[in-house]
């Protein structure tokens, strides 16, 4: 997206796509010489490649998730490849090209095929018979055509499993729900219909023998010989003790793999019933392949890692990370040193880092280090989840939230942990641990000053706390200890968020119908922004800096607030339900997106650039800028762990300020108030003084640190550059002044600052240094 002329960005020119979902255990497929192995990761199809293990190319055709890969029956050289929304492409498997599609314009949960026909399973429950033909040239028409003719059908329950077993060129389907089984001819006629005491978990089929396995809840597992007979003849093996979630049988029908909660992946002989073991596989086995030639087995686990083991001895060949899934998506934060997302709670008690360009799981990092042990039977165990999670600027400090609530107990665990980056390791080391800093932590935030670390925190009981680096001799940065530097409160009520501005001059904290401005340094209560529209919770609040005014943003259920903190005055307000504001240091533009909405806009206008719908059919959960430059991009995650990106359709190019210069605010007076915070700008202008910089003298108290801390630098920034003073234009008028006569000084204030100067907009503050000089002032520090 390019923001570098407002006035070209426009919506065309945008484009949403995901980046990644969290559903990589869909589909794998092999190829048939076995060095390519296919894996469905929501709408995209990823190809590794085995001996490597390397991604070798990516499919992004599809609009929504993939839920069955196979190989063309009637052509080894092509993938079929089958999303829910009911559309089918077909891709060449040697040089990954798109050959054609065919839409089945109906949902689909199911589909297999084989050298004649294809069977799908429809949403509705509804099971179709089509000729593997139709996956050519002209491949609508000829379904078209076949639908016309008003193929058999036949309705499943509500199974959502279809497998397909082929003897003797008779073809039998098997479906099933939970506890009925459910067999059916080529006619798609019901040949079998078994009702079983223990609800069914998985099921596979052998390719080459008429043999059937299934699992159940109860850990056990039933392979039925000869499954087309009729007779029940059953085999059961036992060893799991939870629920069996994959099972697969190797080519010729002689080696059965199972693997369910206890992360431990069992080969069983079939006729021996003997077991290998591969245990510590990492996590719930999801899906269970093995290879064409019987060479290697790949396993999908529940944090959607795909692992691929040899065979013969169950070593590791390679393993392939991608977004890890978990049922408590809490938000993503941005991590700007390693360009990537960190996202809180995945699994419980973990955080992952995640490369949204590279796709691909940077590492994890175990914040709680808690033994994860099995649960007892229908027992619910209580997880301690990472609630929240900030990083600083830089990415060499992050701050963790975690906590645990037992009913049972009615005791809430809470902690915060404090960690620096180790360069050597490339992760996060833990330097301390804060129990209870509140009743419930809502939010913690980083100031974006890198040179002297602040963080701020708040909580349900109302207070936030300032934490910041404790005063130490230690060289090393890294072994400093935070402390918490103070704290403060305006109501008893909830303390939602907390965000600093971007001079950390400010601090705004978010309560449930007003947002209170506060000074850092001495923590003092500034002021109060309200609105009307603050009838609901907050959603989001950012400091925003566009131009030389600094901004504040919130978002409510329904709509966007914009203030203007020097007149803390509402801006502009905007109806949007259910928004998140991102806003980064290195662009003036701001992005608000909700669950159907994306607003991209300038705080200082009204109406946005841009407004286009997201497309994304569930829930927006957070927001976030990453990077810098032309690579500066919008991220947001939704309910369903999806990742999608806010991108020009050619390339990533946001509006970006000058990068060479250091972090520093644009502010009219921040020369004189920054101090030895920031590194001060290059003037090319020897002249010290304009008409703009005596805004310090007319803006709001509010916005301004305590005198005692600027006043210094506000005389020394008047005297130290004496030479300079004395070059600028013509010399004023001398005139004596006693040190006691105030009204004299006050007359000749305004008299200078009537526009009498001989150069338009140029102040004279020369007459400083003889008032103070002759009335023998003395400066003590």
């Amino acid at each position: 997206m390019s923001f570098s002329d407002s006035q070209t960005l426009t919506a065309s020119k945008l484009a949403i796509s995901l980046v990644t979902g969290n559903n990589l255990a869909n589909s794998v497929l092999w190829s048939h010489d076995d060095t390519k192995i296919f894996t469905s990761n929501g709408p995209h199809i990823l190809v590794f490649d085995t001996e490597s293990g390397a991604i070798i190319h990516r499919f992004t055709r599809h609009n929504d998730d993939v839920i069955a890969l196979i190989v063309n029956p009637s052509n080894s050289q092509q993938l079929l490849s089958t999303s829910i929304d009911g559309i089918t492409h077909v891709w060449d498997i040697n040089d990954f090209s798109y050959l054609l599609s065919i839409d089945f314009t109906r949902k689909i949960h199911a589909f297999t095929s084989n050298k004649d026909s294809t069977y799908i399973l429809f949403g509705n429950g509804d099971v179709m018979k089509f000729p593997t033909k139709i996956f050519s040239n002209h491949g609508q028409e000829k379904l078209r055509k076949y639908l016309d003719s008003k193929p058999p059908t036949f309705t499943s329950r509500n199974s959502q499993i279809l497998l397909l077993y082929t003897n003797q060129g008779r073809d039998y389907l098997i479906t099933y729900d939970q506890k009925n089984l459910v067999i059916f001819t080529t006619h798609l006629q019901e040949l079998h219909c078994y009702e079983k005491s223990h609800p069914i978990t998985c099921i596979t089929v052998s390719v080459n023998t008429p043999t059937l396995a299934y699992g159940s809840v109860s850990g056990r597992i039933y392979i039925w010989h000869n499954f087309i007979s009729g007779d029940e003849n059953i085999t059961r093996l036992h060893w799991h003790s939870h629920s069996v979630l994959s099972l697969a049988f190797n080519c010729d029908g002689t080696y059965l793999m199972s693997g369910g909660e206890e992360s431990v992946l069992v080969v069983w002989q079939v006729d021996t019933l003997k077991r290998q073991f591969r245990p510590r596989i990492g996590g719930e086995i999801r899906g269970i392949v093995p290879s064409n030639t019987d060479q290697y087995i790949s396993v999908v686990t529940s944090d959607n890692v795909m692992k691929v083991f040899n065979s013969s001895n169950l070593e590791l060949a390679f393993i392939s990370k991608n977004l890890k899934y978990t049922p408590w998506p809490f938000g993503m934060t941005p991590c700007q040193n390693l360009d990537s997302l960190v996202l809180h709670s995945s699994p419980p008690g973990w955080i992952q880092v995640y490369h949204p360009v590279y796709q691909t799981r940077q590492f994890d990092i175990d914040v709680t280090t808690l033994n994860v042990v099995s649960r007892p039977q229908q027992v619910q165990l209580n997880y301690m989840l990472v609630t929240h999670v900030a990083i600083s600027n830089d990415g060499l400090w992050m701050i963790t939230c975690e906590s645990r609530y037992d009913k049972r107990e009615a005791f809430r665990e809470l902690r915060l942990r404090f960690w620096y980056y180790n360069t050597t390791d490339k992760s996060y080391e833990q330097i301390m641990c804060v129990d209870r800093p509140h009743r419930a932590v809502c939010m913690i935030s980083f100031s974006p000053v890198v040179s002297d670390p602040i963080c701020a925190s708040c909580g349900e009981e109302g207070d936030f706390r300032i934490w910041t680096l404790a005063e130490g001799k230690i060289a090393d940065f890294s072994s400093r200890l935070w402390q918490c530097y103070a704290t403060n409160s305006l109501f008893n009520s909830k303390a939602s968020h907390c965000v600093f501005s971007p001079d950390a001059a400010l601090l705004a904290v978010a309560y449930k119908n007003c947002i209170s401005i506060w000074n850092t340094e001495t923590v003092e209560h500034k002021h109060n922004l309200e609105a009307e529209q603050l009838r609901d919770d907050i959603r989001s609040l950012v400091f925003s800096y566009s131009g030389k005014d600094s901004y504040v943003l919130a978002s409510t259920m329904d709509s966007i607030i914009v203030w203007d903190v020097f007149t803390c005055v509402v801006k502009w307000t905007c109806t949007i339900g259910n928004a998140f504001i991102c806003t980064s240091l290195h662009t003036q533009f701001a992005v608000a997106i909700s669950n159907d909405d994306i607003l991209v806009f300038d705080p200082e206008v009204e109406k946005p650039i841009i407004e286009l719908n997201t497309g994304v059919k569930s829930k927006v959960i957070d927001a976030c800028f990453l990077g810098q430059g032309s690579t500066l991009a919008v991220y947001f995650l939704t309910e369903k762990q999806q990742i999608f990106c806010l991108h020009d359709v050619n390339e990533l190019d946001f509006k970006t300020k000058n990068n060479n210069l250091p972090l520093k605010p644009d502010g009219l007076f921040s020369d004189l108030l920054i101090g030895p915070t920031y590194t001060p700008y290059v003037v090319e202008d020897t002249r010290l003084f304009k008409k703009a910089d005596l805004s310090i003298f007319t803006t709001p108290c509010h916005v301004l640190p305590a005198t005692k801390s600027y006043a210094w630098n506000v005389i020394s920034a008047f005297l130290q550059q004496r030479d300079s003073i004395e070059d600028i234009g013509p010399k004023t008028e001398e005139i004596q002044v006693d040190s006691m006569d105030t009204d004299q000084v006050d007359r000749y204030v305004e008299h200078k600052m009537s526009g009498d100067s001989e150069e338009d907009g140029i102040i004279d503050f020369s007459w400083l240094d003889s008032f103070f000089r002759s009335s023998e002032f003395v400066l003590k520090t």
